[in-house]
């Protein structure tokens, strides 16, 4: 009997210990949405201004902003796939590159 209620303690101690990190990670999950919340702006196309950045592996846009009269951006990977570049009409690679 006594080794059962031994094995019992042990098990509730090691789930309780499992409870308290997983408490913690959730925390540090929220603080990190809380502090890492994207900025989504709707702006007309006519408006976005289009660029290699200076190591050609991101495109940066320029777009109006209320607070700022412009604000740089870099376009986010899962914007920059096929879709966009077919709509777009932006090669896979620069001109001149091998």
């Amino acid at each position: 009997m006594l080794a059962t209620t031994d094995s019992k303690n042990q098990a509730v101690s090691k789930l309780e210990l499992l409870i308290e990190r997983g408490r913690s990670r959730a925390a540090n999950v929220i603080d990190h949405v809380m502090r890492h919340q994207p900025t989504d702006r709707l702006v007309r196309g006519d408006a976005l201004q289009f660029r290699a950045a200076g190591n050609l592996a991101e495109i940066l846009i320029t777009v109006p902003d209320r607070e700022q009269a412009k604000v740089d951006q870099t376009l986010h990977r899962n914007a920059d796939g096929p879709d966009y570049r077919h709509a777009c009409e932006v090669p896979r690679q620069p001109a001149g590159s091998s």
